[in-house]
């Protein structure tokens, strides 16, 4: 009964061994790709790069908010997004 608990156990390590080598060759596979894909033009870096920047303070904007609920911010935030609203629509 030893042996065969042995036996099973090699073979689990073996199968989750061989498991992670192909996903090992998968992922370094689509690594290669990445690098070999066309870069990005600089506006669109730029683009995103403000895109990002923008959502990462609208999120710790509402954290703040969040963590400080004794004090309505509502009124601020509401006319933050009319006006962010009112550039957009200029912008079109």
């Amino acid at each position: 009964m030893d042996r065969q608990y042995i036996e099973d156990r090699r073979k689990l390590e073996a199968d989750k061994k061989a498991e992670i080598a192909a996903l090992r060759k998968e992922y370094e596979k689509k690594l290669s790709e990445k690098t070999t894909a066309e870069p990005i033009d600089e506006n669109t870096q730029r683009f995103e790069s403000y895109c990002l920047n923008l959502y990462e303070t609208f999120d710790r904007l509402i954290e703040f908010v969040r963590t400080h609920r004794n004090i309505n911010y509502n009124e601020k935030i509401g006319a933050m997004i009319n006006k962010f609203t009112e550039m957009w629509e200029d912008f079109e």
